[in-house]
């Protein structure tokens, strides 16, 4: 009787002491759980605007001047701050390393800008720290890095919503990370196949100030104009319309241009003497439709030109004339096999500037300057897709077709803008280094 009573006690012991064992490790795991966690651990995925980790002294100023209340915060136990949509307000919520504030949540201090945010804080089961887009961003950064998350909202002009879309496409969620001479961004963005085989030995342009890497084109104007207003799709395709009348009244940049632009294509912009020339390259599937457009652009080219011949007389050595007739003569059209290319141009004799195209198999070149092609011919180089510098004759150029963001490029008179960009998978980072420009451009895209 006494084994038995033994054996029970022993029994519900060994049953308590693994209950008290096991409640001690859910303890530990959801205190490490809780001392893991980060802010957007916390926040609503669908109604965060801002989340700002490791706020520096340039975020509090920027954002500082957005949001007074930012401005009454103790910087020094501050980890992050959000901004939050409730209804149709912003309210601010700050996370400090100091758990003597008002309010707390799992590890952290809270301060609101207005008590009505604080049923967000738990109450929500998506979190923004479940979100695949921030998850992505905050995967790829260091722990403890000074970043930023926002989503944005159009712009204001259309210069800038240009601008986003041709970045981000349908995208209107952004990271970045800010310091005084340097800006970086990111967004997640599904890579296109075609500029994963983007070719970096290119055709030679010599003094090459820009390149911009085109593929698919007609696919990534299709989608363009989709997320555009209607006013603004009618305004960018008339601008593009004007970008080829060069090119005279029978070229379609729908049906001559873009198609292109299909296959992986780099655009090269030069800059020699003052004179800006440009040098686009790339290939057709196919040749026969490759052909065709070629011959349509040198027709069209034709009859912009000037074909009129001037004679000038004199008379009885007092009177002069001037006489003004049709010469077919004075519009000089010429091809000529060189370095294995098939190359046509079309000019004003003598011939420096016009339209020069060259095709070898699938292959192209077009340029407007004959000494451009031939240097192309002749020579290749390797495009460095990571450092692109816009110097100030070009920003200089760039002030009078962008009106909007002219303050922004007044920065740059003084120091050039280096472009580089990287994509890792589906995150396509960009990095802007100019000192004093960083939060001027960040205020003009944001």
């Amino acid at each position: 009787m006494h084994h038995t009573i033994r054996a029970s006690i022993l029994i519900v012991a060994a049953m308590v002491g693994s209950a008290l064992v096991l409640l001690g490790l859910i303890w530990m795991a959801t205190t490490m759980s809780i001392l893991a966690s980060e802010p957007a651990d916390f926040l609503p995925s669908s109604q965060t605007e801002v989340l700002v980790h490791m706020p520096t002294e340039a975020d509090l100023k920027f954002w500082g001047e957005r949001y007074p209340f930012l401005q009454e915060l103790n910087p020094e136990s501050l980890y992050a701050f959000a901004v939050v949509a409730v209804g149709d307000t912003k309210e601010v919520i700050a996370f400090h390393t100091d758990t003597s504030q008002p309010h707390t949540i799992g590890h952290f201090g809270i301060q609101v800008s207005n008590e009505t945010v604080l049923p967000l804080l738990t109450s929500q089961r998506h979190t923004l720290g479940k979100y695949a887009v921030y998850k992505t961003m905050r995967t790829s950064l260091a722990a403890k890095t000074p970043w930023t998350f926002v989503r944005m909202t159009p712009a204001s002009s259309y210069e800038l919503r240009s601008i986003q879309t041709l970045f981000m496409g349908k995208e209107r969620e952004l990271g970045y990370s800010l310091s005084p001479s340097a800006l970086r961004l990111m967004h997640v963005q599904q890579e296109n196949p075609l500029l994963a085989d983007m070719a970096t030995t290119v055709p030679y342009a010599s003094e090459r100030i820009l390149a911009i890497n085109i593929a698919n084109a007609p696919q990534k104007w299709s989608t363009w104009k989709e997320t555009m207003t209607t006013s603004d799709s009618i305004v960018t395709e008339g601008l593009l319309r004007s970008l080829t009348s060069h090119l005279g009244s029978n070229v379609s940049f729908t049906f001559d241009i873009l198609p292109l632009l299909q296959q992986p294509s780099v655009l090269q912009v030069s800059a020699s003497g003052g004179i800006l020339s440009t040098l686009l390259s790339g290939s057709m599937d196919n040749r026969e439709h490759l052909n065709a457009i070629m011959e349509r652009l040198h027709a069209s080219y034709a009859q912009t030109l000037q074909s009129t011949r001037v004679t000038k007389r004199v008379l009885d050595k007092r009177f002069s004339s001037i006489d003004l007739r049709y010469d077919k003569k004075s519009i000089l059209y010429m091809y000529e096999p060189l370095y294995g290319w098939s190359v046509t141009s079309t000019s004003v004799a003598p011939g420096e500037h016009g339209l020069f195209t060259a095709v070898k198999g699938s292959q192209y070149i077009m340029t407007e300057r004959r000494s451009t092609m031939l240097s192309a011919l002749q020579q290749t180089d390797t495009l460095v897709a990571t450092a692109h510098i816009l110097p100030k004759r070009l920003a200089t150029a760039l002030q009078i077709h962008l009106p909007d963001i002219s303050t922004m490029l007044m920065s740059l008179r003084e120091a050039p803008l280096t472009i580089s960009s990287l994509r890792t998978n589906d995150l396509h980072i960009w990095n802007l280094e100019s000192p004093e420009i960083s939060l001027k451009l960040l205020d003009s895209l944001l």
